[in-house]
């Protein structure tokens, strides 16, 4: 019978398994492609598992909390270490998702009428959401103005509704 200390709530523990991956990737090098193929070698698991991917969002959370590197997909290929610009490209297209998901919320907020909230609480929280809502986004759209006036329009900035 297994103690209870030994009994696995979460399943098989991801960390023997996320070093051999990342042993793959040593020396950290900018632009180093490590096929799906050597990970599955590696891991003796198919990628379409979930075990595969459980190992793979280990990697890569490890990656960018001790080495500062945002691993990138390469879809049907693997993964790869971007370099400098391709990271910061990367980090800006997630920032660009938040914001579009911001204007999104704003505008769901903002949809819910007068009569369809039953009391004045409902409606304070409405007004104080959509109006901090709409804070964030025009500082989203600042922003973005001033990263394409310090890097130039190659910069791929956040977009807010095409603006």
């Amino acid at each position: 019978m297994v103690a209870p200390q030994q009994f696995l709530t979460h399943g098989r523990p991801t960390s023997p398994d996320t070093e051999k991956v990342l042993s793959l990737f040593a020396p950290f090098s900018e632009s180093t492609l490590v096929e799906h193929a050597k990970i599955e070698q590696a891991l003796k698991e198919v990628r379409t598992s979930n075990r595969y991917r459980s190992i793979i969002v280990s990697v890569r959370k490890r990656c960018a909390r001790e080495h500062n590197i945002e691993l990138q997909a390469v879809p049907g290929v693997g993964y790869r270490i971007p370099f400098g610009p391709e990271q910061i490209r990367l980090g800006t297209k997630k920032t660009r998702r938040g914001v579009r998901q911001i204007a999104s919320g704003t505008r769901v907020v903002a949809m819910v009428s007068d009569d369809r909230l039953p009391n004045e609480q409902d409606r304070k929280t409405r007004d104080y959401i959509h109006a901090r809502m709409n804070v964030l986004t025009e500082l989203a759209r600042t922003e973005r103005r001033a990263i394409e006036a310090t890097l130039g329009k190659t910069a791929a900035a956040p977009r807010l509704n095409g603006k």
